[in-house]
Parts: structure tokens; C-alpha cells; sequence
């Protein structure tokens, strides 16, 4: 399991991403899901960057489906919302990526704030992945 605790540094996108990928490289995920994640995780740690509020804790870890990441925050009162797409403007389409992208995802409020997560499959035997959408 991974656990970090990540500071307000835009920096921290960057490490979230490289201790992800090495986790799922350690747990034995496919590349495929990997970038998947990779680029989840960088939405899921910029959005609680941007709109929730500190401490921002990054938990992830191995499923018996493919991977769990979890983003949380200490704001209970944002929570994220799936938006239309509307071509003119630059952000706000981050959710629409985890959509597409992860096997599943939610979010969940808690004691703390809240938490968003996705999941990516890997297959069963941890190879192959295919992110396919599902409930």
C-alpha cells in the first residue's frame, strides 16, 4: 500500500504520479494501466490542490481486480461534479478523463473531508490490463 501525505507544491502532481507508477510497477500492473492511473492521478491531485484544502493525503493500493487510488482533501463541502463538456473553456474536464479512463470511480465524503478515487483493472493475473468502464 501507498500512503503520502502531499504538500500545496504544484510539484507534488509530479511525485504523486512517479510513486504511483513505481507502486504498480512493484504490484505487477500492466503499462497500459499504469499510464492510465498515471495521468488520473495527476487530475485527482491537481483538482484537490485547486479546490479542496490542505492536508491533501494520496493513498493507493492493490486490488484483487487491478489497482485502487484514492485523492483526499479536508474540504467536505466541494465536491466533485462531472460536468457537461463546453469546448470554450480551458479546464474543467479532468472528471470527463477519469470517466473515460478508469474502471471505476467515486467519491465519498468522510470525518476529514472528502475522498476521490478511481480503480483500473489489470487483469487477473496482473497483465494485459483493459480498462474497460464498469460498475
Amino acid at each position: 500500500m501507498l500512503t503520502a501525505r502531499l504538500s500545496t507544491d504544484p510539484a507534488e502532481v509530479g511525485r504523486a504520479r512517479r510513486e504511483v507508477r513505481s507502486a504498480m510497477a512493484s504490484w505487477g500492473i500492466s503499462e497500459e494501466a499504469q499510464e492510465a492511473a498515471v495521468l488520473l492521478v495527476s487530475e485527482l491531485v491537481t483538482n484537490a490542490l485547486l479546490h479542496g484544502t490542505p492536508p491533501v493525503t494520496l493513498l493507493a493500493r492493490r486490488t484483487r481486480r487491478g489497482a485502487r487510488v484514492e485523492v483526499h482533501d479536508a474540504d467536505p463541502t466541494r465536491h466533485p461534479t462531472l460536468r457537461p463538456a463546453q469546448t470554450e473553456l480551458a479546464a474543467g474536464r479532468g472528471l470527463r478523463l477519469v470517466d473515460a479512463l478508469a474502471s471505476r470511480w467515486g467519491w465519498s465524503p468522510s470525518s476529514h473531508g472528502k475522498g476521490v478515487w478511481f480503480e483500473v483493472d489489470a487483469g487477473a493475473d496482473g497483465s494485459g490490463a483493459r480498462l474497460s468502464r464498469g460498475g
